[in-house]
């Protein structure tokens, strides 16, 4: 795998320059921060698993391995303009349409916190505008740290003893094995460490067993991932520097709408980071963010010879000057982002340029009055997008807390990296024909207004309710108007037509949330979403209706003994019907179906420390009941699963 190449240059880098230990651990109003004993309690078994603990963002997938996500009241289909960073770093993992968490070069035993921005504010030299998602790493130990973990899952239902009887039943998917290990050393003003991950998993469910089975020469039909990671940060005079190398090799197959099929390539990325803060007096410090990317996607051999040759270089810098004085504090920065795109596919080198230029200030206008004003200006092929957001937190005898949340913000085509822009780019898709993408009209900005109100509540020292209301006004949001049709031969879903709009739609979100603590040996909480329709075209209606339109959850997790807790989430789902599919049920004579029917997914976790915590045990499942969980038409079917995991952990060996 080309990651290897790599390995030496960045085990070099250990010995360079020294990894910025977790942000703020204090969660604050408006974002949810999951903690290690979050992720551990759940039994999360990777990365894209966080969304198990995330009641505010909707998600589908096709193969159980890459999910699409969507905050802002709006259906994955529409938006994935979810924004992955690093501790501090962006990450490119876009594949133009595709997103995969999965393919980030960590694992989900490196992370020890997640931060999930829902709502429109800067961060970390970005503009969450579609949300952010923020993983910070597991900050080493004083001394030598080792860390390795394997685990496998298992969908029941397999044939075993009655593979040659009446009671034959077809072989189910088998999750992994993934395997990951960690080294770290750190002493007070340096760390330094790195690690590996490999996972596994196969694509056999019946709702696509056969078409990738065909394209894939006939072989079992499966993906693996391998990444490293390296990460070094020293700290010098008070000021902090880190380092941060991963790489990540996927050899994939992913489902592409263009297609109607999943296609086998090789999905490369490489990433370089440095950023750190440096202070100049006790009331303004300097940030700074720099990085060198590189995506790629490869051939991978299949049955008809679909290749793509696709590479994507980016080169970032970023300077933020934060001023912190008494009631006043604020920030102003400027970023470039160059990138540079080249492959068979395209008529030439594109290269692509995005400047930014922002500033934000915060007052404590009383003891009780907080507000916070943010503007943010990108230019981009010759265009300018503006984004704002203003926040006001009131807190009324300390148990209240109201938070108004107000923003503005346009988006110009190239900040998607949508299929759409780069066939506007000149882009062709290998063995597509050129008029298969049409465009009403141009390309052009979108904009969408947001509110969000607010209401938290701490009833006595162990009991929290919140109250929400969020409203989204899109103003020529761009959609793909489509249809999907159906190949008996080849059991895939050809595009019938394709033709991208600007729309407009309204929407809001109603939220409830009761939690409630016994003692820090039950905690439960309870969680419940409600999305309207407002007004709007019609072809924003219908793909808005492919999300839920409403969202209900139950969380507990209770300990059992020093060490061993058992965790549990309940989530239920009302049917929907899923756009552009819906004449799939007649055309394969009822294999498939537009209509998603109602859930009821129910997940259990069991967590065992032993060996003063060095040896952690897990056994999960998931959908006990075993409800068939399509969250897509085509999709596979998560039944029931169960999972094994274990992970050792040595800390400070050596100190």
């Amino acid at each position: 795998m080309r990651c290897s190449h790599t390995v030496t240059v960045m085990l070099l880098s250990l010995l360079i320059v020294p990894a910025l230990t977790a942000g703020n651990a204090a969660d604050d109003f408006t974002n949810q921060l999951i903690s290690s004993q979050e992720i551990a309690e759940a039994g999360l078994f990777r990365l894209s698993d966080l969304f198990m603990l995330v009641d505010n963002w909707d998600g589908m997938t096709i193969d159980g391995f890459s999910w699409g996500y969507s905050v802002n009241g709006l259906s994955p289909e529409m938006s994935s303009r979810w924004i992955v960073m690093i501790d501090g770093q962006r990450m490119d993992v876009a594949s133009f349409d595709l997103k995969s968490i999965n393919t980030l070069p960590i694992s989900i035993s490196s992370v020890d916190s997640i931060r999930i921005i829902s709502t429109p504010q800067i961060h970390e030299g970005e503009f969450s505008d579609g949300g952010l998602i923020h993983f910070y790493t597991r900050p080493a130990k004083p001394g030598l740290s080792l860390q390795g973990k394997y685990g496998v899952g298992n969908e029941t239902g397999e044939p075993g003893p009655y593979r040659y009887t009446e009671y034959y039943s077809p072989n189910v998917d088998r999750i992994g094995a993934d395997e990951e290990a960690c080294i770290a050393w750190s002493r007070e003003n340096y760390s330094i460490g790195g690690g590996w991950v490999y996972q596994d998993h196969y694509l056999t469910d019946p709702a696509m067993r056969d078409r990738c089975h065909s394209i894939n020469n006939y072989l079992n039909p499966k993906m693996e991932s391998l990444s490293y990671h390296s990460q070094t940060s020293v700290d010098v005079s008070g000021s902090r520097h880190n380092l941060f190398m991963g790489c990540t090799d996927f050899s994939s197959m992913q489902f592409l709408k263009t297609y109607g099929r999943e296609i086998p390539m090789e999905d490369y990325l490489l990433h370089i980071g440095l950023n750190g803060f440096i202070p100049l007096s006790d009331f303004l410090n300097i940030r700074y963010r720099t990085k060198y990317s590189r995506k790629e996607i490869d051939k991978r051999d299949n049955t008809y010879d679909i290749y793509f040759n696709w590479i994507a270089e980016s080169y970032y810098g970023n300077v933020e000057a934060i001023y912190s004085g008494g009631n006043t504090s604020g920030k102003a920065g400027a970023g470039l982002h160059r990138t540079i795109a080249d492959g068979a596919e395209l008529s030439g080198s594109q290269t692509i340029d995005k400047v930014s230029i922002y500033g934000e200030i915060e007052r404590r206008i009383t003891p009780n009055l907080n507000s916070t004003l943010g503007a943010y200006i990108t230019v981009m092929d010759g265009e300018s997008a503006l984004k704002s957001a203003l926040s006001n937190l009131l807190i009324i005898r300390e148990h209240n807390k109201i938070l108004v949340n107000l923003a503005f913000a346009q988006q110009l085509p190239g900040e998607t990296w949508s299929d759409l822009y780069w066939a506007d780019k000149g882009f062709l898709f290998p063995g597509i024909a050129p008029d298969v993408y049409s465009l009403s009209g141009e390309l052009d900005k979108s904009s969408y207004f947001s509110s969000d109100l607010t209401w938290k509540r701490e009833i006595l020292d162990n009991a929290r309710f919140s109250v929400g209301l969020s409203y989204r006004y899109f103003m020529d949001y761009p959609l793909e108007a489509f249809s999907v049709g159906y190949d008996t031969t080849y059991m895939t879903f050809p595009i019938q037509e394709i033709a991208m709009k600007g729309t407009d739609g309204q929407v809001l979100t109603e939220t409830f949330s009761v939690s409630h603590d016994i003692r820090s040996r039950f905690r439960q909480r309870l969680s419940f979403r409600y999305n309207i329709y407002v007004e709007g075209d019609d072809i924003f209606e219908e793909q808005w209706n492919s999300m839920p339109q409403y969202r209900l959850s139950y969380t507990a997790a209770v300990t059992i003994a020093e060490g061993c807790s058992i965790w549990g989430k309940a989530v239920y789902l009302p049917a929907r019907d899923y756009y552009g599919y819906g004449e799939i049920e007649t055309l394969s004579s009822g294999l498939y179906s537009g209509r998603l029917d109602d859930l009821l997914l129910v997940d259990l976790s069991f967590q065992k420390y032993l060996w003063k915590s060095r040896l952690w045990f897990n056994l999960g499942f998931r959908n006990i009941f075993d409800e068939d969980t399509h969250l897509h038409p085509i999709g596979a079917s998560q039944e029931l699963t169960f999972f094994i995991q274990l992970r050792a952990t040595f800390d400070s060996i050596l100190n």
